[in-house]
């Protein structure tokens, strides 16, 4: 096969095969796990192809806390914005026109950042490290996909990691007590997680505020059962300090050596090749694809897998004549594929924070240019001080212990009302299955958050944006964002060109009980901030962002959704689902009325689960990976009984 080209020269087309057995397009968190798991197999040829740059240990990634900086980045972020978030409310909301535009996002474009490179939006995510909920992935299954219910998913939700065990202190310190005495120090994946060097005072509040109003967790995340107030892990090796991601975990140096692995970065990918294969199939011959010399070359493969994304992804299959027909010829697209469901579907947990001014310093501190080169400094000489890893604080909590003003039978009123909404016979499955999980009180509708900085867009795109108030004190941020939207968006072409980005609409809270159930999350915050030790972290009648919020007020909880934006989760644009019911891919992630051609990332994910979906990409990943193997080896089996 040859040697693989050495990072440095990633770009280069050299000596490249016209045919491969699996060509992976996208070299992402999902991507490299296929390339890693695959070339395990030394007769299978795998080639992937990264429109980003390799970011071959780029110090800006492997340091944690630059995260935000590589956000907005051209380098490492594709920078997608959505369209206007406004008009959607106007469809459904009983609301004065006046308040319908006050409770929207405000008509902004809202920033849809997604990594750049090797590595995709593991080199710049926040590292935060959630296990999803049992019921989340068994609705998977119950909409028509054998096999991918959390029974199914749990090994491989441990087979990606290695949960490096915290010391005693720390483990006292955080409130680690939840955790399964046999599961610290699980795994032997290769993604490194760890609960940080930087245990902060609110990290030690948070767990005891919740446990003090009945809701401290007390079952081990990797269960699926939990919920409740906890620490996550994050993905960061504690060896080193360094952000452990998709590149270079399962893309290190023995991976790289395989003779059997090509990768070639800053080639953009243009189309999937098609064929006719009788039966009114095609069959998914190759690919199209620009190299860094702006050189266009194909090249075949008895396989093509999509993992560029839940954007780049739907838009490559209608790119390729993948899709709804109407909207391919809109954009002068030849449809050699009916299949409507292509970029529907689009979910993402929408998130609304509020800030409260501290009662000593916090992140915000590092404003100041003498404050933050000294924590530089330190962290520089010895990975520790305020930008070291640190855990991340959440709460899943049930939503009827959130209503304390609505009786059960209100809770369900309101389902009731706002489940006529029109919506189409897959989107009415879809929310027959979430509606118990907002009624259960063992069950979770929502995620709280604290993080020890300023963090509430106004008037901009993005979440780092800062308030003027922000700048006169110091904060503590509180957020709520919805587990399981009923609101549903879509990603479409906007060109014929594929340099063109596509069309995101993620119609945040389009769907009025998304709007109703996030504003009475909001509200609860008023009775989080006067729980201590919470409340004596905070300055007594301090500010407030937005200034003089009362949460306790359900109007103003709903005027807050103005200011809210993306958790950067956005998942279900290739939906694994029978196809009369919109799904793009079936059960093995094939797509349909395609032969040799599948999708396997965060766009095959019908449901969105609870919690950042980086450990569910990972586990889809290891198994997709396990399920192509199969199907190669009983492939080999009949050529070898033939």
């Amino acid at each position: 096969m040859g040697n693989l080209i050495p990072p440095a020269d990633y770009t280069s087309t050299e000596n490249l095969f016209q045919s491969y057995d699996f060509i992976i397009v996208g070299g992402g968190q999902a991507g490299l796990v296929l390339a890693s798991r695959l070339t395990q197999r030394p007769e299978l040829s795998v080639l992937v192809l990264e429109a980003g740059s390799s970011n071959h240990n780029d110090p800006m990634i492997l340091a944690p806390a630059y995260a935000q900086k590589l956000q907005k980045n051209d380098q490492y972020d594709w920078d997608f914005y959505s369209e206007p978030q406004v008009l959607q409310y106007l469809r459904f909301s009983e609301l004065p026109i006046a308040n319908v535009f006050q409770t929207a996002y405000g008509g902004r474009q809202i920033s849809q950042t997604r990594g750049k490179g090797l590595g995709g939006s593991s080199a710049i995510n926040m590292n935060m490290a959630v296990m999803p909920s049992k019921p989340s992935l068994d609705a998977w299954e119950q909409l028509g996909n054998p096999g991918w219910g959390f029974e199914s998913l749990s090994p491989y939700l441990t087979k990606f990691q290695t949960l490096r065990e915290p010391p005693p202190e720390a483990q006292q310190e955080l409130g680690l007590d939840y955790l399964q005495k046999d599961q610290l120090g699980r795994g032997s994946g290769p993604i490194q997680l760890s609960y940080g060097r930087n245990h902060s005072k609110l990290n030690k509040a948070w767990t005891a505020t919740f446990d003090k109003l009945g809701y401290k967790c007390k079952t081990d995340p990797i269960t699926g059962l939990h919920y409740g107030a906890y620490n996550t892990p994050v993905s960061v090796d504690p060896s080193t300090e360094s952000r452990s991601y998709a590149a270079n975990a399962y893309l290190n140096d023995r991976v790289t050596s395989r003779p059997n692995l090509r990768i070639i970065t800053e080639a953009r990918v243009e189309a999937v090749l098609l064929e006719e294969a009788g039966n009114a199939e095609k069959v998914a011959t190759g690919i199209r694809f620009v190299a860094k010399t702006g050189k266009r070359k194909s090249v075949r493969s008895t396989e093509t897998i999509l993992s560029a994304g839940v954007f780049q992804s739907p838009q490559l299959l209608e790119l390729s004549g993948i899709g709804n027909p109407s909207i391919l010829n809109t954009n002068g697209i030849e449809p050699f594929v009916n299949l409507p469901g292509v970029g529907e579907n689009l979910q993402d947990h929408p998130i609304v924070g509020v800030s409260f001014e501290s009662n000593e310093p916090t992140l915000d501190s590092l404003r100041d240019p003498e404050t933050l080169n000294a924590a530089v400094s330190e962290y520089q000489s010895s990975k520790s001080g305020p930008l070291a890893s640190s855990p991340y604080n959440v709460a899943y909590m049930p939503c009827m212990a959130l209503l304390d003003s609505d009786s059960p039978s209100d809770l369900t009123s309101l389902l009731d009302k706002h489940t006529r909404t029109p919506t189409s016979p897959p989107q009415k499955r879809q929310q027959a299955l979430l509606q118990p999980t907002i009624l259960d009180p063992s069950r979770s509708s929502i995620e709280y958050m604290a993080l020890p900085f300023q963090l509430t867009p106004e008037i901009s795109p993005a979440a780092s944006s800062l308030s003027p108030a922000a700048k006169a004190a110091d904060y503590i941020t509180l957020f709520a964002a919805l587990s399981h939207p009923f609101s549903r968006g879509t990603v479409h072409i906007s060109s014929p060109s594929p340099t063109a980005p596509p069309s995101i609409d993620p119609c945040y809270f389009s769907h009025p009980l998304d709007l109703e159930l996030e504003a009475r999350h909001l509200s609860w915050l008023e009775t989080l901030v006067k729980t201590e030790p919470l409340a004596s972290m905070l300055k007594p009648n301090g500010r407030r962002i937005p200034e003089g919020i009362d949460l306790g007020d359900l109007a103003q909880a709903r005027g807050c959704l103005r200011n809210g934006f993306t958790t950067y989760h956005p998942c279900g644009t290739c939906a694994m689902m029978p196809r009369v019911m919109g799904g793009v891919v079936d059960e093995r992630l094939r797509v349909y009325g395609v032969r040799g051609l599948r999708v396997v990332d965060a766009s095959v994910f019908p449901l969105i689960p609870r919690g950042n979906i980086m450990s569910v990409v990972y586990a889809v990943a290891e198994r997709a990976a396990d399920l192509i193997k199969e199907e190669w080896d009983v492939r080999r089996s009949r050529a070898e009984g033939s």
